[in-house]
């Protein structure tokens, strides 16, 4: 008996320390489950926000193409036209989009492609050799499109190329005439994600999937085997750019693949998200998969990221030192009490200052915690000093209204319940760098931690993304040369006119006019000169158009169109006579005077943009034929 009681204290002892460890193995396991699932989470909205940007620009160009009556007017009249008329229609629109594709090129726009009504391949702009083909069976987005009248957006595969769709329904005069797709391929989406982020991306697709809907004489062409798995393939374009973009990554990239190649054959059937950690020449790498579904849900593709493990110190390393601690459990019990508190704010200190984004601990009102990129984007040496100027970051966001700041809500204290009712990638904040003195704007990623009512966020920095989309939206709805609004703009400013013209009591007045012998000028003096006379006479007509809602913009070549919302007959005219004069009275050094003719009107309730146009450019001819240098309204 007394054996056993002399057992009773080391076996208590063994048995807790087994505990313990058991315990520290599940924390642990569950930790770094945690982190690779977060890392997983931050993979997915990473792709996420690539492909709004994408989709946003591809809304751009669809603009484009609406706003050309001659496209639309190609494009209804092949809907009924022989095969004949639909031949020669098709050089047409291709001659009128090739400019157009050239600066879709430039944003990695791979293809561009009308279909018919029946959704049959009317004219691929990136394989204009390529058309009459049904795409039943083959493209749901069309079929759904042609149906529904509504866009689609996601991926799918195609008969040459798989691609991150966008397709548009397209209609002519209220009569649906069928529809176009502005898609990219992996390349923009992998362009984006490594300008960015620090990983190695790659994307396959499923060699079923491309077997059945690929043109036999295209698939050799376009795609091999991936080396990550038999089933799926790897797209040929894109090695060349991966070889040079990952530069001492393409060796390990190569070992990873051939070492995890049947490990995860299993799990890339499943086509669920799931993670590897391999070790390769005594580095440890972070391999992530996400799967891509089609436009209908089935399991296509997978979205592939290399990356080195920045996980926190190994399992291992912990147990070990966990069990050397245990040796000396008598003295760390009577110092534990004191350190525990510092101790463990030390190591959360240390892992926030790991991360390249600002992180703040917040309770919604005060800034309890920080990292290194906070104190250094804020310039200020502690979070007391920080505390001296704001108590919270949320008085930082700037008030802009293309982006969340406090203007917004109605009390301060709930800007984080606010902020997280928002979809992920509308959460965007803008904030002065206290260093340059720049604004930047970041994108907020939100945790709650619910055992103290606190939140941590994560702030990453899109400036870059942000001020590319800005500057897209610009360009496609201004004149290059002048800088005022260019046609594009102004069709849907006149559309928006002609449509809320029965909400207002008074009409909408528009002057177009164009400049005398311009053709004159350019033959006589050169285009540089013309060029000069078209920035001097925009400059002199802004400034006396002082309304706030009032558009000026260039139709094309020497002409020009003012838009006068709530305007009257009269002061139309007065209007347009004000600045027929003033552009009389530039004194051009080389060419002397210059003069314009006016044509001017007021919207009418039955006017379609086609209507109007004709009946200004009939008003225009007017003023051309009464000797030029006049106005003629009607």
């Amino acid at each position: 008996m007394r054996a056993y009681k002399g057992l009773l204290f080391p076996i208590t002892i063994i048995m807790m320390e087994l505990l313990l460890i058991t315990m520290l193995i599940t924390a642990m396991t569950k930790a770094q489950d945690h982190h690779y699932e977060t890392k997983l989470s931050e993979l997915r909205r990473e792709v996420d926000s690539t492909l709004h940007i994408q989709k946003d620009r591809s809304k751009i160009f669809y603009t484009f193409l609406v706003s050309d009556p001659v496209l639309m007017r190609l494009l209804s009249e092949s809907v009924d036209a022989d095969f004949t008329q639909q031949r020669l229609n098709r050089e047409l629109i291709h001659k009128q989009v090739t400019d157009l594709y050239k600066q879709m090129r430039v944003y990695t726009v791979r293809q561009f492609h009308f279909h018919t009504i029946h959704a049959e391949s009317f004219l691929r702009i990136h394989k204009p050799k390529k058309y009459g083909d049904s795409l039943i069976g083959v493209r749901h987005s069309i079929e759904q499109v042609n149906k529904t009248k509504k866009a689609i957006h996601g991926f799918e595969e195609g008969r040459i190329y798989n691609g991150f769709r966008n397709v548009y329904p397209l209609s002519y005069e209220g009569r649906h005439i069928g529809s176009v797709e502005i898609s990219f391929a992996f390349e923009a989406i992998q362009s984006q994600l490594e300008s960015i982020f620090t990983s190695n991306y790659r994307f396959i697709v499923s060699k079923a999937v491309v077997d059945e809907k690929v043109f036999d004489d295209m698939r050799t062409d376009h795609y091999i085997s991936s080396t990550l798995s038999d089933d799926f393939y790897f797209e040929r374009k894109l090695q060349a750019r991966t070889r040079k973009h990952d530069g001492k990554m393409a060796p390990v990239i190569a070992k990873i693949n051939g070492d995890l190649k049947g490990i995860i054959k299993t799990e890339l059937q499943q086509y669920r998200p799931f993670y590897k950690i391999i070790s390769i020449d005594a580095n440890d790498y972070l391999v992530r998969y996400i799967p891509v579904h089609n436009i209908q849900g089935g399991n296509v593709a997978y979205i592939v990221s290399y990356t080195e493990d920045d996980s926190p110190v190994a399992m291992f390393d912990y147990i070990s030192y966990f069990i050397l601690i245990n040796l000396f459990l008598l003295v760390i019990f009577v110092l534990a009490k004191y350190l525990k508190n510092n101790r463990e704010y030390e190591f959360i200190q240390e892992i926030l200052d790991t991360q390249d984004h600002i992180v703040v601990v917040t309770d919604g009102n005060e800034v309890k915690m920080t990292n290194q990129m906070f104190l250094d984007f804020f310039d200020v040496e502690s979070r007391g000093q920080f505390l001296k100027t704001a108590r919270c970051i949320c008085d930082k966001f700037l008030p802009n209204d293309a982006f969340f700041h406090l203007g917004k809500i109605a009390q301060r204290e709930t800007w984080v319940k606010e902020l997280s009712k928002m979809d992920e990638t509308r959460r965007i904040v803008a904030m002065m760098d206290q260093r340059s003195h720049q604004i930047r704007v970041f994108s907020v990623f939100i945790r709650p931690l619910t055992s103290i009512d606190y939140d941590v966020l994560t702030f990453s920095d899109i400036t870059q993304i942000s001020e590319e989309s800005r500057l897209n939206a610009h360009r496609a709805m201004h004149d290059e040369l002048t800088g005022i609004s260019n046609r594009a703009s102004l069709n849907t400013i006149i559309k928006a006119e002609i449509e809320d013209l029965r909400k207002r009591e008074k009409s909408s007045g528009i002057l177009m006019f164009d400049i005398d012998h311009f053709k004159h000028i350019n033959d006589t003096y050169g285009h540089l000169a013309g060029d000069y006379v078209l920035i001097t006479l925009t400059k002199e007509v802004s400034k006396l158009l002082r309304r706030s809602n009032d558009s000026f913009g260039r139709w094309g070549g020497e002409e020009f169109m003012i838009i006068l919302p709530d305007t009257y007959s009269e002061k139309m005219q007065l209007i347009a006579e004000k600045i027929r004069i003033r552009i009389e009275g530039i004194q051009f050094s080389d060419m002397g005077k210059v003069t314009c003719s006016f044509g001017a009107t007021l919207i009418q309730d039955d006017d379609t943009m086609e209507t109007l146009t004709r009946r200004l450019d009939g008003l225009l001819y007017q003023a051309k034929s009464s000797g030029r240098n006049t106005t003629v309204t009607g």
